[in-house]
């Protein structure tokens, strides 16, 4: 936690334990975030009780727009009943694509490349946002082994629909499926019923029955199909790789 004037000059810092939610839980990803501002404001030398935060911003990383969203629901509503160890005005939660953006930028034009377990291109200019799939941001695709799967996943529904069942990405998931190699935890459900479930991501709802880790494993068969020669899937890939090296 950095705590800084208007001006951007920073008079305290404080250092937690980790704050995803999606991990840790929302309790103790609270208890971490206050841990951390708490003593920032310590570090700071200004007595807790006059401090109230004209705004208060947060960048998760890995959480996901339904995570970022009930956790700024928890904390206004922690605020409502006078339950937290200080006050703010405002609060902002985003993601660490935008908050790495900002900080590199100051919210000027620029790219920025953010790589790791996903890899990710994002940049503003003209005031249109752009990501690794250089198209504008509804459309977006990034770079980790979820978001490749997730694609892949609209691929084969869009296959199962059109009755394409030769193709070579939904045949290769389907062997597996009905092999019970893929998703044999929920192989009391329709293969396309699962695609189905899937696609509520690209809403920014939670999946009723898919977990990330299971739409992340069809990453491999989208590798897989590429190397078939399946033009879809080659474009998934090669969307992202293409951005990133220009950029």
């Amino acid at each position: 936690c950095v705590i800084s004037y208007g001006n951007g000059r920073v008079i305290g810092q404080g250092v937690s334990g980790p704050s995803n939610p999606k991990y840790f839980g929302f309790d103790k990803t609270i208890h971490n975030i206050n841990d951390s501002i708490l003593k920032a404001i310590k570090n700071s030398k200004i007595p807790s009780f006059s401090i109230k935060f004209e705004s208060i911003c947060m960048g998760l990383s890995g959480a996901g727009p339904i995570n970022r969203k009930k956790l700024n629901e928890l904390y206004l509503k922690l605020k409502n009943h006078n339950k937290l160890p200080f006050k703010f005005d405002k609060i902002h939660i985003y993601g660490d694509t935008l908050i790495s953006w900002y900080g590199a930028f100051d919210g000027k034009p620029g790219i920025v490349v953010i790589a790791g377990t996903g890899h990710f291109v994002y940049g503003r200019y003209n005031n249109i946002e752009k990501t690794s799939a250089g198209v504008q941001l509804e459309s977006m695709l990034r770079g980790g082994s979820f978001h490749l799967g997730l694609y892949g996943t609209k691929v084969a529904l869009e296959k199962f629909n059109k009755k394409k069942f030769d193709d070579k990405l939904y045949g290769l998931m389907l062997k597996f499926f009905e092999g019970k190699k893929l998703w044999a935890n929920h192989s009391n459900y329709k293969f396309q019923e699962l695609l189905i479930d899937a696609q509520l991501c690209f809403k920014n709802e939670k999946m009723k029955i898919l977990t990330r880790d299971d739409v992340a494993r069809i990453a491999m068969f989208v590798n897989a199909a590429s190397v078939k020669g399946h033009p879809e899937s080659i474009d998934l890939i090669h969307r992202t790789i293409d951005v990133i090296i220009r950029n």
